[in-house]
């Protein structure tokens, strides 16, 4: 398992990759919310524990709203 940092929107997040779905055309992660570091401005956080599930076309990335970084292993 994975941890790393998740941003969306001015939420910030550490999270656990709870399952790594992405291929050749597609980045496809399952997390889960271990803490929020700053909440968004936007929509506040989603709860602590709460499993979500983030995607994007590879050739549209840089255009997604969210990232990941920090990764590193448990």
């Amino acid at each position: 398992m994975k941890k790393a940092i998740f941003r969306d929107s001015g939420w910030k997040a550490e999270v656990i990759i709870l399952e790594d779905k992405s291929n050749e055309e597609e980045e496809k992660y399952v997390l889960a919310v271990v803490k929020t570091i700053r909440p968004s401005p936007y929509f506040g956080a989603r709860p602590d524990g709460d499993v979500f599930t983030v995607s994007a076309v590879r050739k549209y990335r840089f255009y997604s709203d969210w990232s990941l970084s920090d990764i590193t292993e448990l």
